[in-house]
């Protein structure tokens, strides 16, 4: 028969205050001949052996009925009064007996409605639960992880969770990094995994891990798998979905374009059949507008469709329209510009306003082809963004009021800047600069 350590050191005590009673009574009833009776020592070993061993107490009982009878040899002079205290030690044993199958069954009962409660609350959950002992192996689990795994629980319980075909080798390898990692730090951050279930089906899971210790000492891992396959997919479908829509919107930014280039195209056919200057400048500045416009349908094509770098784009939109003006060779172009992005909303008034603002300085900061330099710049702070558009021409006369004059351009910029909540100022500067202060 093995023994572990707890039955051991049992038996060594009863074994030790047995022999002290029997001592006592082969003392008492041999050597001094009196009528001392020590059967009432018997209570103590007998009653512990009850409790811990329940009806194999009756060895230790017959083995002190035996020493009590054998000891009144040959007198036998005290036979009927140990006889009798025999008898009473066999009721006191069979009460205690009864008394403390009582309390264990009772016992029994509370630890297994514990147990059933507790496996109803595991079984309750949504989530695949498992429990592992120090060496891995699975010692207990919830309805979800045999689900999960196609596996019952008689396969399950005893088996190391590593000889699972669930976890592919790159997913064990990985799983065990995480449960060494629970060890050390009690606890692991979530993270996304895959398991294969009986049938081959691949499984999305979010893995929690908690350490189980007992004084101190480590007893295994609690690990709770919570199944994403449903929102995987659903994720996957709405990807697929965006990547569509995300096509469409493309074709309809690069149809926007060609179109816009088609009327830029058209308005400057019909300029080279214009001989009146203030209509020519009319349908160059128009076109210069639908060159601004298509540009930006451009950028968005190629962009993520939702946002813009304002940067490059004015970058670009600058350069093409000192293209569109041939004879600026005599004008610099500065341009400083932080990252900055913006939405279509933003981005076609901002453009408008850029091209306004250049063409402007193109044709009238500069007279009889004098040199000079147009800077542009765009700067990002943390409540808003900051656009400076400037020469350093002739200027505009002091008499003129940006809010109050009747010309097309400023009225054009005063209706551009409204329409993004930006504030425009002419700043005192030598030249001809604009300051557009917009949020982000």
């Amino acid at each position: 028969m093995n023994l572990n350590v707890d039955e051991k050191y049992k038996l060594v005590i009863v074994g030790f205050l047995s022999i002290i009673c029997t001592i006592a009574t082969i003392y008492s009833h041999i050597v001094l001949k009196a009528d001392i009776l020590f059967i009432h020592l018997y209570y103590i070993p007998l009653i512990m052996c009850i409790f811990w061993w329940e009806k194999k107490a009756i060895i230790l009982f017959l083995f002190f009925s035996l020493v009590t009878i054998i000891t009144q040899y040959p007198e036998f002079t005290f036979i009927y009064d140990d006889i009798v205290k025999i008898i009473i030690l066999f009721a006191v044993s069979l009460l205690t007996l009864y008394l403390v199958k009582e309390i264990k069954d009772k016992q029994n009962i509370n630890i297994t409605d514990e147990n059933s409660y507790y496996q109803t609350l595991l079984n309750s959950t949504l989530d695949s639960i498992v429990f592992l002992d120090e060496k891995y192996r699975i010692i207990q689990n919830n309805m979800n992880f045999e689900v999960l795994t196609g596996q019952s629980k008689e396969k399950l319980i005893g088996q190391n969770i590593f000889n699972l075909n669930s976890f592919n080798p790159k997913n064990k390898d990985k799983f065990y990094d995480k449960l060494n990692h629970i060890i050390e730090n009690k606890t692991i951050e979530p993270y996304e995994t895959k398991i294969k279930d009986s049938d081959n089906k691949i499984h999305w899971v979010i893995c929690y891990g908690t350490a189980i210790y007992r004084d101190d000492e480590f007893k295994g891992v609690m690990i709770i798998l919570e199944d994403i396959t449903q929102m995987k997919d659903v994720e996957n479908q709405l990807r697929i979905s965006l990547n569509e829509k995300e096509m469409m919107l493309k074709e309809v930014h690069h149809r926007v374009k060609n179109n816009l280039m088609i009327i830029s195209s058209l308005l400057s056919i019909q300029s080279t059949y214009v001989t009146d200057e203030k209509i020519l400048q009319v349908l160059t500045e128009s076109e210069n507008r639908a060159n601004t416009m298509a540009l930006i349908h451009e950028k968005l094509y190629q962009s993520d469709l939702s946002h813009l770098e304002l940067g490059d784009y004015l970058i670009s939109l600058s350069k093409e329209i000192f293209d569109t003006y041939n004879s600026t060779s005599n004008i610099d172009l500065k341009i400083n510009v932080d990252e900055v992005y913006v939405d279509v909303d933003t981005a076609i008034p901002i453009g408008l306003i850029v091209n306004e603002l250049i063409t402007n300085s193109i044709k009238y900061a500069f007279p009889n082809g004098e040199n000079g330099t147009i800077n542009i710049s765009l700067k990002n702070f943390e409540d808003n963004t900051v656009l400076t558009i400037g020469d350093n021409g002739i200027g505009i006369p002091n008499n003129i009021k940006i809010e109050k004059t009747n010309s097309l351009g400023m009225e054009l910029l005063n209706n551009l800047t409204k329409q993004i909540d930006a504030k425009l100022t002419l700043l005192p500067q030598k030249g001809t600069n604009f300051k557009i202060e917009f949020e982000k």
